[in-house]
C-alpha cells in the first residue's frame, strides 16, 4: 500500500515484541520505506476498519499509531495492553 515501484526496490519490516517499559503491552510494528502518508494521502477504509476492530475487541486498551519515517516511509504500530489480551483469551 505504500511501496512505490522503484529500481532499488523497497522494504517492509514486521516486528512483534512484548514490552514492559511504560506498562506491560504487546507491540506490533510494520515499517516501510515507501512514499509515506504525506499531506495528499487519501484516507481509506483499511485503517478505519483496523481502528474499529481494535476498539471493539480491546476497548481503550489498544491503539494504532502512525509515524512518518524520514526521509520517506511510514511506521505503523499497534499497542495492546497485556491485561486486555489475557482477558480476551479467557473463557467467558
Amino acid at each position: 500500500h505504500g511501496i512505490d515501484p522503484a529500481e532499488s526496490g523497497g522494504s517492509i519490516v514486521v516486528t512483534a515484541s512484548r514490552e514492559t517499559r511504560g506498562g506491560d503491552h504487546v507491540r506490533l510494528a510494520v515499517r516501510d520505506d515507501g512514499v509515506g502518508m504525506g499531506e495528499s494521502a487519501v484516507p481509506g477504509t483499511g485503517l478505519a476498519n483496523l481502528r474499529e476492530r481494535l476498539a471493539a475487541f480491546y476497548g481503550g486498551a489498544a491503539r494504532l499509531e502512525l509515524t512518518e519515517v524520514e526521509p520517506h516511509g511510514l511506521l505503523a504500530e499497534i499497542l495492546i495492553d497485556m491485561a486486555a489480551i489475557t482477558a480476551a483469551r479467557s473463557p467467558a
